[in-house]
């Protein structure tokens, strides 16, 4: 009997500092990320709730695709600088951007996980916990999943050439939504 009290206990110790050390890396990244605002905010003098982290994807040639990109609009120009440096990456002035949109789906997925425990599993549990813990672990579990396809896509001129910049996600279309409205491509549809 006394075994099984370690083993719970020793069971419940490892829970505890697997949830604590996951607590500690999100409060970590959270840190750092503001860190890295406020570094942004101190050298070009924008606030830290203007700028937006977003996930490019490609259209530009000194942007390594797949990099996090930090953006934000300050003197009529878009600024996107790669996270971690500390140099404007790339400029473009407002009046270049032909348009913004955004293009994909939002899917969901049922995931299933569990069930179809191993004999030998459902028995240890029932002798361990009881016959109720042995039939709840033996249960599948369903999980919504949710898979977001969509593309921030930017169309503008740079260098004389209409170029496209894809972004992951719908975090810098809102963004843009926010700041500059005109620019969006079905209001512009709506102009002509």
């Amino acid at each position: 009997m006394k075994w099984m009290l370690f083993i719970f206990l020793w069971v419940l110790f490892v829970v505890i500092v697997v949830q604590l050390n996951e607590k500690r890396k999100v409060l970590e990244s959270q840190k750092t990320e503001t860190m890295k605002k406020q570094n942004i905010q101190n050298t070009y003098g924008v606030p830290t709730d203007k700028i937006q982290t977003s996930k490019y994807f490609k259209g530009l040639k000194d942007i390594p695709e797949n990099s996090t990109i930090n953006v934000w609009i300050k003197d009529n120009m878009l600024n996107l600088m790669r996270d971690g440096e500390t140099t404007i990456s790339h400029q473009i002035q407002l009046e270049n951007i032909n348009f913004y949109t955004i293009k994909g789906d939002v899917k969901q997925e049922l995931e299933t996980k569990g069930g179809n425990q191993s004999v030998a599993g459902t028995m240890i549990t029932e002798g361990l916990f009881g016959t109720a813990a042995a039939m709840k672990k033996n249960q599948p579990t369903q999980n919504l999943k949710t898979i977001d396809e969509r593309k921030t896509i930017i169309n503008a001129t740079i260098d004389g050439k209409d170029t496209f910049i894809f972004f992951e996600g719908a975090d810098l279309y809102n963004y843009l939504l926010e700041n500059i409205p005109e620019k969006e491509q079905s209001f512009i549809a709506i102009q002509k």
